[in-house]
């Protein structure tokens, strides 16, 4: 799909996860050449949630930092990509994340960030219920992002 882009001119929206060392520079290296937005997930919510684990951890130095995150039984990776992704937000504050991992029932995802110290703990949550969300969250990008300059985008870039 990201040649076909290429050679069209056109963005790409991408929500393909699991992606190799090669596939991610090949991504990099089409944002010269045409718009393009990547992510783990395209829940708006969760592009929000990112931003504010992000900030969360740059104010909280020293603050443990946690991220559960549940699924459906038959999901096979565990954290899921949201959730590392959710950890590279903490980590670019400073934060050293652990991680567990909930696999049950029909649960579409569940995602929580909490970061504590000693007599206090803030938490950070995002429930979806429904998969719709992830396709409207991906057209809405495919709208904002039609029409810019090339590069690469983040989900909150296009809110």
């Amino acid at each position: 799909m990201l040649a076909l882009c290429q050679a069209r001119g056109a963005a790409l929206v991408s929500g393909t996860t699991g992606l190799s060392v090669d596939q991610k520079a090949r991504l990099e290296a089409a944002a010269a050449h045409i718009p393009l937005v990547w992510a783990s997930n395209f829940s708006l919510g969760v592009a929000v949630l990112h931003d504010l684990v992000a900030r969360a951890s740059a104010l909280l130095p020293g603050w443990d930092c946690d991220i559960v995150e549940a699924h459906h039984a038959r999901k096979l990776d565990a954290p899921s990509g949201t959730a590392l992704t959710l950890g590279a937000a903490a980590e670019s504050g400073g934060a050293h994340p652990h991680y567990a991992s909930l696999r049950a029932g029909d649960i579409v995802g569940e995602h929580l960030v909490q970061f504590a110290t000693a007599g206090e703990r803030i938490e950070l949550v995002h429930r979806a219920t429904n998969r719709d969300i992830f396709a409207r969250g991906a057209l809405h990008a495919a709208r904002r992002l039609n029409g810019r300059a090339p590069g690469r985008y983040r989900l909150a870039d296009l809110l």
